[in-house]
C-alpha cells in the first residue's frame, strides 16, 4: 500500500496546521511552510475545505484553519477523503465488486479483514499523534484491541 503524493501532501499541510490550530493560514504561507506548489497547495486546500476538514474565511485577513481540534481528525478519514475507500486488493475496497474470479476465488474475506484491521489502526491515528516528537507517540487502547486480533 502506498499513498499518493497528493495526499502525503494533504496529510503534510494538516499537520502543520495542527501545531497552530486556532491559527488562519494563507494559502501562500502554506505552501511555503510545506514545501508544496502554490498551485498544489490550493487544489488541496480546496480538497481538504471540501471535505470539511478546513474551513475557509474570505477578507483581508482571510485564509484557512482546522475545522476541528487535531485530536479529532484521524489519519484513517484524511486518507480515504483524498485517495477513496482503502483497499489492499479490489474485493477488499468494495466488497460488492463482481470478481470474475468470485467462485473460484476465497480471498476475499482473509482480505477484508486485513482490510478492516489497516483500516481500524488508521482510524486510532489522530493529526495531533503526527506533530508529537519522535518517540513520543503512544497507541490508544483501540489501537491495541486491533492488534490483539491478528
Amino acid at each position: 500500500m502506498r499513498l499518493a503524493r497528493l495526499t502525503d501532501y494533504g496529510v503534510g499541510i494538516l499537520a502543520f496546521m495542527a501545531k497552530a490550530p486556532s491559527e488562519i493560514y494563507q494559502s501562500a504561507e502554506i505552501a511555503k511552510a510545506t514545501a508544496i506548489s502554490r498551485p498544489t497547495a490550493a487544489k488541496l486546500l480546496k480538497i481538504l475545505t471540501q471535505h470539511h476538514f478546513l474551513a475557509s474565511h474570505r477578507g483581508i485577513k482571510g485564509g484557512y484553519c482546522l475545522s476541528q481540534a487535531p485530536e479529532k481528525t484521524s489519519l484513517g478519514s484524511i486518507i480515504q477523503a483524498l485517495e477513496g475507500p482503502i483497499g489492499l486488493t479490489e474485493c477488499a475496497a468494495s466488497p460488492q465488486h463482481s470478481c470474475d474470479l468470485r467462485f473460484q476465488c476465497h480471498m476475499q474475506a482473509p482480505w477484508l479483514r486485513v482490510n478492516h484491521l489497516i483500516t481500524g489502526v488508521l482510524d486510532t491515528i489522530y493529526l495531533s499523534d503526527l506533530i508529537k516528537p519522535l518517540g513520543s507517540f503512544t497507541a490508544r487502547p483501540n489501537f491495541l484491541k486491533v492488534q490483539q486480533h491478528v
